[in-house]
């Protein structure tokens, strides 16, 4: 499996390379197929054709789905048979799709502390923080901290999932690489398919429970720039963080701490906010700013994703977030035993003679909290 992965032109961790390894990525598939019957005591004619071994090692002695990456124990079916051997290369293939798409939501977005157990909507709640303590005088019992709380959504879990095909031709022909270009775009689907989830809830302003009203509305909620937006820069920067600074706490009087902290744009503003985010260092500058009017106090302190996918909906619009960490606008939740990463499990097809590999995803988003982002219309 090590072998075929690294042909495929995956990352295999040296600890996991040796001389065997190594000569073995000069085995084309049909070979493993031809040693895995034999080992199994399988005989075939001297005249079968390569389709026809193919097509035989791909059969499985039952016809259960197994999960990726774990050999089914039993005389019957053995870690080195052919189907075992493709799960495991199977796996590595797929999880490093997933590794490699390009989505970048989670530099974005929280997590739901827990996993979801079902498919039933989960309320959404934002707590709101203490205002300060009260002072107890002289013989005077504590008062009770009541922290108020806010219903923002339902975030309600979807089920997503496709396969893909390894058919004896392919394995006849030696085409590992298009196996591979399978099983990436199958691990960069489940990523893609999150990652627009994610960005629905910011372009497509959903109404929030907590008081009807859009995540986006500068009349209730104040977090649409309405004058002095634009490209990002300095002084749209610096709008956007009053925006953010003139929201106050859930049920308390305090405004609201912290700052901006990731501005998250379409590609018609990237290089426009690595000019004004990004450290001198990191652009290779060394001029230095003649007066105080002309240092840019945000360098270096904001992080910048560009998402292509803002494009479906606007060229321009773009979006200023506090810390995901801290205080997240959009959480992300899974289903209890999926994870990041979902399910994935291999089947034998009779009917086409073929191995199946599915991914499958439980996931989904909703909107945490409206005070912790601004839209700028980016004109």
């Amino acid at each position: 499996s090590n072998a075929l992965a690294l042909r495929a032109g995956c990352n295999i961790p040296q600890a996991a390379r040796n001389p065997q390894v190594e000569r073995l990525q000069r085995a084309p598939l049909l070979h493993f197929a031809q040693q895995s019957l034999r080992l199994a005591g399988t005989r075939f004619a001297d005249d079968a054709t390569p389709e026809e071994i193919a097509s035989l090692a791909l059969q499985e002695p039952h016809a259960n789905r197994m999960n990726i990456g774990i050999s089914a124990e039993g005389a019957f079916n053995r870690p080195g048979d052919f189907p075992n051997v493709l799960s495991n290369l199977a796996n590595i293939i797929m999880l490093e799709g997933i590794a490699r798409a390009d989505s970048p939501f989670e530099q974005w977005t929280g997590r739901v502390a827990d996993d979801l157990a079902d498919f039933h909507p989960a309320p959404m709640t934002r707590v709101g923080e203490a205002d300060e303590l009260d002072e107890v005088l002289d013989d005077e019992a504590f008062k009770e901290l009541k922290i108020s709380e806010e219903l923002m959504s339902y975030l309600q879990l979807g089920r997503y999932g496709n396969h893909v095909k390894l058919t004896p031709i392919m394995v006849a022909q030696d085409k590992v690489g298009t196996f591979r270009e399978q099983l990436w775009g199958l691990g960069g689907a489940h990523e893609t398919k999150l990652n627009r989830l994610c960005l629905s809830i910011h372009t497509g302003n959903p109404t929030l429970l907590v008081d009807g009203n859009a995540l986006y509305d500068d009349t209730n909620h104040g977090n649409i720039i309405t004058s002095g937006g634009g490209a990002p820069s300095d002084s749209t920067w610096e709008a956007m963080e009053l925006k953010y600074w003139a929201q106050r706490q859930i049920g308390t009087t305090p405004y609201q701490g912290g700052r901006l902290a990731v501005a998250l744009v379409p590609p018609k503003w990237a290089r426009a906010a690595e000019q004004t985010f990004a450290r001198l260092s990191d652009l290779l500058e060394t001029k230095q700013p003649v007066t105080d009017a002309t240092v840019n106090v945000y360098r270096g302190k904001v992080k910048v994703v560009v998402d292509a996918e803002l494009q479906r909906s606007s060229t321009t619009i773009w979006y200023g977030m506090a810390d995901p960490m801290r205080r997240p606008t959009v959480k992300v939740a899974y289903f209890r035993g999926w994870g990041r990463n979902g399910k994935r499990e291999r089947w034998y097809d009779p009917a086409t003679k073929c191995q199946c590999f599915s991914l499958e995803g439980r996931f989904g988003a909703a909107a945490s909290d409206y005070r912790t982002t601004v839209r700028n219309p980016g004109q």
